[in-house]
This record gives structure tokens, C-alpha cells and sequence, in this order.
């Protein structure tokens, strides 16, 4: 199957080859991940917004935001609200953190309640922490602020506590020095083995009357003849 000039721009980005993948995005037209794509690659608004219209959350939320980190209030809480009705939670939250600050509208507590807690049963985290700010700092009520810090620590407490698999013994962990075969042979090497290893004979003779070191004090009583049967 072919790809589409939008998989193939697609590609061409995660080459990081920008300049082709501009020319294969621009190629698919009016296609909203083709349009996001070239806006975030390019920060052109302009993209941003032909890819809201076409019902891109993403762009709607991208076009708040950008608004207010320009100070465009006005423009940021429309974009979000946008974004909002597209589907993103995210863009419920900064709407909620808009009404709770003042920006771009009057200050109101309620409101921001209500956008935080439709964020959070929407599963953003994020929302839960605000909530929980919202209690503790503004409402003084410590025991519901700690009970929806509580609730957002959750994810996090599940990941810590989650089982991890063990490490097969014998196997070295991430980072750890492999030593070479030779060196590990040389380690296991205490005792000289063979005639060239033995150091030179000085005449002293062991109760056996071997020299010293001609044998492997690990192998000794354990290689002794088996008793022979008729």
C-alpha cells in the first residue's frame, strides 16, 4: 500500500530531514495532523488555526497558549475553550487556572472549580493538584485540600509500588563493567596450574614429597583414585 503524502512528510520529520517533510505536508492540503505538523515545525500559527478549524484539539490548544504567553488573554481563553469542546482536558484546566487567576476575565473561584473538577473526571492529574491548591491556599480547609492531593499522588504511589521484574542471576545489570573472558580465567587463577606457572624447585618437598604448588589446593581430596572391587 502507498503512503499518503502526509505519512510520507511524517517521516521525512522524524529523519529530521525539515525541509522535505514541509514539502510533503504542505502536499497533503487539508489534512488537521499535516497542518499540525507543519505549525509545530514551523510555528506558524496560521497552520495552527487551519488545523482547529478542521476539528484539531492540539492546535486549538497550541493557539491558547501562544496567546498567553503573549499576554492575549482574550484570544488564549477562546482558543482554550475551543480546544475544551475538541476534547482536550488540558484545555479545561488552563481554563480553569484563567478563571481562578483573573486573566482575561474576572477572577471566580466557582468557575474554576467546576472546570478542575470536569478536568480531573476526565482523568488530567494535574486538575486534582489545583483542586487540592484551591482548598488549602484560597478556602482554608486543609482536609478537602489534602484528600484531592491525596487522590492525584495516587498514579504516582501505583508506579512506585508496582512489581518490577527480577534480574536473572549470574547476568551483570545495566552499566556494569563486562570483563573479558581471559581476565575472569586469570581471576579464577590463583595457584599456578601448569610446569611453566610452578615457581623455580628450592628442594623443599611437602609431606607427600611434592614441591610447593604442584597441586591446586582447590583440587586437593577432591580427584583421589575411587577404591577398586573385584
Amino acid at each position: 500500500m502507498a503512503l499518503t503524502a502526509y505519512e510520507r512528510g511524517l517521516l521525512a520529520v522524524q529523519r529530521r530531514d525539515l525541509e522535505a517533510g514541509r514539502a510533503l505536508l504542505e502536499e497533503a492540503g487539508d489534512h488537521a495532523a499535516a497542518l499540525l505538523l507543519l505549525g509545530q515545525i514551523g510555528s506558524d500559527p496560521a497552520c495552527y488555526e487551519r488545523a482547529a478549524a478542521l476539528g484539531s484539539a492540539t492546535a486549538a490548544y497550541n493557539l491558547g497558549a501562544v496567546a498567553a504567553n503573549e499576554e492575549r488573554y482574550t484570544d488564549a481563553l477562546r482558543w482554550y475553550a475551543r480546544s475544551a469542546e475538541l476534547g482536550d482536558t488540558g484545555a479545561l484546566r488552563m481554563l480553569g487556572a484563567m478563571h481562578a487567576t483573573g486573566q482575561g476575565t474576572a477572577a471566580d473561584d466557582a468557575e474554576a472549580e467546576r472546570l478542575w473538577l470536569a478536568a480531573a473526571g476526565a482523568g488530567d492529574t494535574q486538575a486534582l493538584l489545583d483542586l487540592g491548591v484551591l482548598h488549602l491556599h484560597h478556602r482554608d480547609d486543609p482536609v478537602t485540600g489534602t484528600s484531592w492531593l491525596l487522590q492525584a499522588a495516587k498514579p504516582v504511589r501505583r508506579r512506585l509500588l508496582a512489581p518490577r521484574r527480577l534480574r536473572r542471576p549470574g547476568r551483570p545489570g545495566p552499566g556494569a563493567a563486562v570483563v573479558p573472558e581471559d581476565a575472569r580465567r586469570g581471576q579464577r587463577r590463583r595457584h599456578p596450574r601448569g610446569p611453566e606457572d610452578r615457581p623455580p624447585d628450592d628442594g623443599r618437598r611437602d609431606p607427600r614429597g611434592r614441591p610447593p604448588g604442584g597441586q591446586d589446593p582447590r583440587r586437593r581430596g577432591l580427584h583421589r583414585p575411587a577404591p577398586r572391587h573385584p
